[in-house]
């Protein structure tokens, strides 16, 4: 085998030579794409500034400090100066037996205590774009190997996400990342797999966690990253994890943000609610999807158990909202005077151009406790227009109706938005002895 040395990135690149001299055209534009793309920079700074180790005190070091990258294939595997390997990968799991693009090998400890140095080899057979992505993953696990620890079991999945999720650092565009997201996401309804799934390839489709970290960090070099791999150098990652601040919202947010929803689609946090009432006709209903996350890390809390059960009732929705504002003119002295307002249920209709307004109200004003609204209805019949309001505790016009009609001197204007939902009403009553403005929320709403 031959090298080609990269010209700024402490990277040395190996060829067959006895493949012919198509192997070193293949060497050269992957050390100058290394190069280019500032692929070492990028991760260097992701990764706090960490390197990955030096190997010059191991016997087999590639004779140079740099990082040794091979390219082999399949069938060839690689057997150069003391280091052997081939791209066949054995899950641990299901024991398959698979190709890989690209394996990053632990050779042993770094110079100066660095934790670990390794070389990498990469899949020869690749179109040059996905040799390129490759070699950004796999360069990833070498720094990644530099933080103590990070080969212990615990860390497998946050290995594979977080090297997963340098291809996007590396190469933002080419989006080939995205490719592991059907073996994260749950092909069919139900629940996804813990975080620090290490089934399959499940842990790579994780990397959209850690996609997340670095959108939301505000920090564009992806230090987030990071962060987490220096955290992860004392507990496992997962336990990092829970230990970040606002852990709880953020993977709330986390689950959110993989659920692929609407544009316009309305959004409840229902985190703590023992129960919550929807109204059809008032929220103009289509759809309800529950997004359900377990952020707990502790062995046994994999899944999300438990019954959700929803009751439908024939009743109104006691959700409306009005206001009922009176005054006496002239001679008047009808009850219930001043400003009452309160949520409570409103019923609308409409039909043929005429509507049918009524409301229940008990706020227990404080200024008039004797003196509240009980209750209101409204008709828009053309010539017979009607207000009618209950006074609780009258003491003098003990329940009384208050008809607005032109033999009566009244006036009445009534205006309406039932063009979206919830439906609002206007009403303003006059006569020579009361002024009447009632505002209203319709929560529940037929007709029109």
């Amino acid at each position: 085998m031959e090298y080609v040395d990269a010209d700024t990135s402490p990277v040395r690149v190996w060829y067959a030579t006895p493949l012919g001299t198509s192997e070193r055209a293949l060497a050269v534009p992957l050390a100058d794409e290394i190069d280019a793309s500032h692929m070492w920079d990028k991760e260097k700074a992701a990764m706090l500034g960490h390197e990955p180790c030096a190997d010059n005190s191991l016997t087999h070091s590639g004779g140079s400090s740099r990082l040794d990258i091979y390219i082999v294939y399949p069938v060839t595997g690689l057997d150069f100066g003391g280091r052997d390997g081939n791209l066949q990968r054995t899950d641990p799991q299901t024991a398959e037996v698979s190709t890989a693009n690209g394996v990053t090998t632990l050779d042993g400890p770094g110079d100066n205590n660095c934790n670990g140095a390794s070389h990498v080899i990469v899949n020869g057979g690749l179109d040059f774009e996905h040799l390129k992505s490759t070699t950004a993953h796999e360069l990833f696990h070498a720094f990644q190997f530099s933080f103590r620890n990070s080969e212990l079991p615990d860390h497998n999945w946050w290995s594979e996400a977080s090297a997963t999720w340098a291809k996007d650092l590396v190469y933002p565009k080419q989006n080939f990342e995205q490719e592991y997201l059907a073996n994260y996401r749950s092909a069919v309804a139900g629940p996804e797999g813990p975080l620090d799934n290490n089934m399959g390839q499940a842990a790579y489709g994780a990397y959209i966690w850690a996609f997340y970290l670095d959108q939301v960090s505000g920090d564009p070099t992806g230090t987030a990253i990071g962060t987490l791999w220096k955290a992860s150098e004392t507990v496992a990652p997962i336990k990092a994890m829970t230990a970040l601040p606002g852990w709880l919202d953020r993977f709330k947010e986390f689950a959110l943000w993989n659920w692929k929803y609407k544009s316009g689609t309305k959004v409840e946090d229902w985190t703590g609610l023992g129960d919550r009432s929807i109204c059809v006709n008032r929220d103009d209903l289509q759809q309800v999807d529950l997004v359900v996350s377990n952020s707990k890390a502790v062995p046994g809390a994999d899944d999300v158990e438990g019954d959700i059960t929803i009751e439908g009732l024939a009743t109104g929705c006691s959700t409306g909202h009005y206001s009922i504002d009176v005054t006496n003119v002239g001679a008047g002295h009808h009850e219930g005077p001043g400003h009452h307002e309160g949520d409570g249920l409103v019923e609308c209709g409409v039909g043929g151009g005429v509507w049918a307004v009524g409301g229940v109200y008990f706020p227990n004003d404080p200024d008039a406790p004797n003196r509240d609204i009980a209750a209101f209805d409204i008709v828009t019949t053309p010539g017979h227009e009607w207000v009618q309001m209950t006074v609780t505790h009258p003491t003098t016009d003990a329940p009384y109706t208050w008809s607005v009609m032109p033999v009566f001197r009244g006036t009445f204007s009534f205006t309406t938005n039932n063009a979206v939902r919830p439906w609002t009403i206007k009403a303003v009553a006059d006569d020579p002895s009361q002024h009447i403005v009632i505002n209203a929320t319709c929560s529940l709403m037929e007709g029109g």
